[in-house]
């Protein structure tokens, strides 16, 4: 492969950089060569092909010409900011390469590097710049290792606030490695096999995102069974405010909007089908074989991405505002899995709109009733009742029938 790469520096004629000119041939490296940084952002910009590939910056190079102040990083800085600002559009590795002695081990020089790095910064180097003669090689080594990731650069910069969320909770860096190369695949529409194949990886990630729930107290911990194993199907019912069946336990609310816990339903049943896992409920699992010979596309893989992305993005907000794991455990309750069975109480309470609540003898839930319920049954306080829950839905009455006193 060779390498294009647009080097600014007034001196780049001079002969102690002849060594460093051979150095870049042998690595295939092309360099154009700009004086001043003024002119070198100006190739930049015509560079409409994408072209080049990285940028070497001299730090007490010129801005537009020889007349201004020798010794500045007026230049520099400003390449910076055009770098910035281009990055709206492409991400360019820049590297800063300095012989100036002013510059070599100065913290205030370092410090003003740093803030144009905060969000994305280039090379292995511990250093944040390059030292001319000494850091050849490396220079050379780190330019070719980024323009080589450069694809999966742009990608994570593009997604920074979901790879930033899975650092935040620890999630191990090669399963954040696997999730950049399906984003990749998916902007790119380059899928390397059949998009069910990475519907594990990202099930994977769902629970790496459920265990830290766990541990700030947002998910019941009975969702992890005794061997750590998650249940996702409860665990995704537990954040929807919804009983669940495993588990047997409940929230008192809903942390989840209905519209990502509905999602979420639909990526663990699509993603759970093509995968053969068992948490799936196969009474209305999708037949993803099926679907994917009637409509092959990349749309299905696209939108289960997002909606992972989505979830990532909502816990990292919503934890922050709901930071008391004591206060978070408060909302969790105990629950019974009696769907079919007749389960004995009363009602509890009638509201104004006309809904009533079911309270059993046994205590521990409440279960509200329609008002054409209690209209039609001819319902009021403190009456007498039994009823049976829906299965697929263990908060909401199937039948009710009034007790005799």
């Amino acid at each position: 492969m060779n390498y294009k790469v647009l080097w600014i520096d007034d001196k780049f004629d001079d002969a102690n950089l002849k060594h460093f000119k051979t150095l870049a041939k042998m690595e295939d490296i092309e360099l154009i060569e700009e004086r001043f940084h003024f002119n070198g952002m100006e190739t930049l910009k015509r560079d409409h092909n994408y072209e080049i590939q990285a940028v070497i910056l001299d730090a007490t190079g010129y801005n537009k010409t020889t007349e201004e102040i020798a010794e500045s990083n007026i230049g520099l800085k400003n390449s910076l900011k055009e770098l910035l600002e281009l990055r709206k559009k492409r991400v360019i590795p820049w590297f800063v390469y300095t012989g100036a002695p002013r510059n070599i081990d100065n913290f205030e020089f370092q410090e003003e590097l740093r803030l144009y790095q905060q969000d994305i910064a280039f090379g292995s180097s511990p250093s944040i710049y390059y030292t001319k003669v000494n850091d050849d090689d490396s220079l050379l080594q780190d330019i070719k290792m980024e323009i080589d990731n450069l694809k999966n650069t742009q990608t994570e910069f593009r997604h920074k606030s979901v790879f930033n969320i899975c650092r935040s909770i620890n999630i191990p860096s090669s399963d954040c490695d696997t999730f950049l190369d399906i984003l990749r695949a998916v902007e790119t529409n380059d899928f390397k096999s059949e998009p069910s194949v990475y519907f594990n990886p990202m099930r994977v990630l769902f629970e790496y995102v459920l265990r830290d729930a766990a541990k700030k107290g947002l998910l019941h911990e009975r969702c992890i069974d005794e061997s750590g194993k998650v249940n996702l199907t409860d665990s995704r019912k537990f954040l929807a405010g919804q009983p669940t069946k495993h588990s047997k336990v409940q929230c008192k609310i809903a942390h989840l909007p209905k519209i990502l816990a509905d999602n979420l339903n639909n990526f663990l049943q699509t993603t759970g089908a093509a995968s053969h896992t068992s948490d799936v409920n196969q009474t209305i699992n999708y037949d993803y074989q099926s679907y994917r010979q009637s409509i092959n596309t990349p749309y299905l893989l696209n939108s289960l991405v997002f909606i992972l992305c989505d979830f990532l993005i909502w816990y990292d907000t919503y934890l922050k505002q709901n930071s008391d794991i004591e206060m978070n455990k408060s909302l969790w309750k105990n629950w019974t899995d009696v769907s079919g069975e007749w389960i004995e109480g009363y009602v509890s309470a009638v509201q104004p709109n006309g809904y009533g609540t079911f309270t059993p003898k046994t205590g521990g839930f409440t279960i509200g009733i329609k008002p054409e319920t209690m209209r039609s049954h001819q319902l009021k306080i403190d009456d007498p009742i039994k009823i049976t829950l829906k299965e697929e839905k263990n908060n909401h009455i199937k039948e009710l029938e009034k007790l005799n006193l």
